[in-house]
């Protein structure tokens, strides 16, 4: 008797220890779009690049979503960072705010190739005045659809600077708007994006290229995520020898690796391997070529990537 209490007492400790692991999961967003205030009827939402608007009357808003439903709800988040980036071909100061929104929307097919004023809309895209074409917003107004007193200024950004970064530490309140999608995933419907800028920039959206593309890492205790097979678990990649010399071997990837990067710490990519040819049981990699240094590895997959950090010697 004494002998199966002890056994049932490991057991629960061992499946204590399991729920309690930590883990971290990158996310791309699932949809983005821009919508327009003098063109309500125009949408954007395939093209490479969101538009932030001037500073003379903030006339677009982005909309972001990402999809976190499959997390546990009962995650124990440590940890969230936002990251976004953008370009522009002047000195701009970004003044930017978000605000959770209310009320579900699509992407829809819109791909205009004037992303400053947007193309018509049609059927399933968000404008101004659609969540969904030609499904209305309440009033007509997407300003009716988002919740104003939640709002928060993420701050202004420097004429220097090409990225907007949001983190548990900077902002504690995206982290909590980020810890109720997780627990009540069915009243996610994403953030709107406010900008003001003395000069128009753009924000890369889901579709630019991989290492530009809007990013969520979120640092968390609890079970795996129920499509674990979809993305990229850093706890699974296995890098050795490190330190390495000659040759780095990358095991415990999946078919849904499209490619692995490697980058010197300034985050230049140095190489990158394609997905054909990678092999998911040992992927060796030559790195004879690199000097002695600290360097990172990012396996990108279709909805996320993982970094591990390897040394040359």
């Amino acid at each position: 008797m004494k002998r199966n209490y002890f056994l049932s007492v490991l057991f629960s400790l061992a499946v204590l220890g399991l729920h309690a692991q930590e883990r971290t999961v990158t996310r791309t967003n699932t949809q983005n779009a821009t919508v327009y205030f003098d063109n309500p009827g125009n949408a954007n939402g395939k093209a490479e690049r969101m538009y932030m608007s001037n500073a003379q009357g903030e006339t677009t808003r982005i909309l972001m979503y990402f999809d976190l439903s499959d997390l546990p709800t009962d995650a124990d988040v440590k940890e969230v960072s936002l990251n976004l980036s953008f370009s522009t071909s002047s000195v701009v100061f970004i003044e930017t705010r978000f605000v959770p929104m209310l009320e579900s929307w699509t992407e829809g097919p819109a791909n205009p190739t004037d992303i400053s004023v947007g193309t018509q809309a049609s059927n399933g895209d968000v404008t101004w005045e659609h969540s969904s074409y030609p499904t209305s917003w309440p009033d007509n107004d997407m300003n009716e659809a988002w919740d104003r007193s939640a709002e928060f200024n993420v701050g202004n950004l420097s004429a220097s600077s090409t990225s907007i970064s949001i983190n548990s530490t900077s902002h504690p309140a995206f982290e909590a708007w980020v810890k109720d999608w997780i627990a009540n995933p069915s009243e996610n419907y994403g953030f709107a994006i406010i900008t003001g800028a003395n000069e128009s920039a753009e924000l890369y959206g889901r579709l630019s290229s991989q290492t530009m593309r809007p990013t969520l890492e979120i640092t968390y205790e609890g079970d795996p995520p129920s499509s674990v097979e979809n993305h990229v678990q850093a706890e699974d990649i296995r890098i050795f020898p490190n330190p390495a010399q000659h040759n780095l071997n990358v095991t415990g990837l999946t078919e849904n690796v499209t490619s692995i990067e490697i980058m010197d710490i300034s985050g230049r990519i140095l190489r990158s391997i394609p997905q054909g040819a990678l092999n998911t049981v040992n992927t060796e990699i030559n790195i004879s070529n690199l000097s002695s240094g600290t360097y990172f590895l990012k396996v990108n997959g279709e909805t996320g990537h993982a970094v591990k950090t390897f040394i040359v010697k």
